[in-house]
């Protein structure tokens, strides 16, 4: 099988980042081409991937399994897709690992693949390894951004939550535990942000998934 490998910088910490990498919806919307359709029980995924090879585009529809171990920062993305108009079909194991430097976390990824059919041509050459360089660099940017988005909401709902006014409370007859407050916290990471930063500075990347 051919083997690309890619190493990104994401500008945050890795305990931050491993635990977005959770959010396999995040994930996705920050990969280009990528739309995920379903997630089931076991990290199995349904999606699809478009993308632009020279003047062919490609659709592919398929499934993956997602492996993550906690204790060692590392993962396995084992998946196969079909595009059916190219007759084309693609085999992939992915394998990815965090790394601490300083206050930012390196993002090291290693991809074996076997793709079939007419579009097997393009595995050959520097084709697919310029193809993965620009989606590894496009998903870091994406990556970044959203994580800096839902720790800006994250830092002004606590800011919001803190600044809400006390109302004098009535005179009690007995005396008891106070009520927690609701969470305004619980709310906002209930809506999905989004595949994650945009970093503090003006990092711009492109999201056109027709490469």
């Amino acid at each position: 099988m051919p083997e690309i490998s890619q190493s990104v910088v994401v500008s945050f910490p890795r305990d931050v980042v491993w635990r977005e990498l959770h959010d396999f919806a995040m994930v996705a919307r920050s990969m280009p081409g990528v739309s995920l359709e379903a997630v089931s029980p076991g990290d199995r995924l349904r999606g699809s991937l478009a993308l632009k090879l020279g003047p062919i585009t490609a659709n592919f529809a398929g499934e993956a399994e997602v492996s993550m171990e906690d204790s060692t920062h590392a993962g396995i993305v084992r998946s196969q897709a079909l595009d059916r108009k190219n007759n084309s079909r693609a085999r992939s194991e992915i394998h990815f690992s965090l790394a601490e430097e300083d206050q930012s976390t390196r993002l090291d990824i290693k991809v074996d693949f076997t793709l079939s059919g007419s579009l097997a041509q393009f595995s050959r050459g520097g084709i697919v390894q310029e193809l993965a360089q620009r989606l590894t660099r496009d998903f870091a940017g994406n990556l970044e951004a959203a994580i800096a988005e839902r720790l800006t909401a994250t830092t002004m709902a606590d800011r919001a939550a803190s600044e809400v006014p006390t109302m004098d409370k009535p005179p009690a007859q007995t005396s008891g535990p106070a009520s927690a407050p609701i969470g305004l916290l619980g709310l906002l990471w209930s809506a999905f942000i989004t595949w994650l930063r945009r970093r503090f500075g003006s990092r711009v990347s492109n999201n056109d998934p027709h490469l």
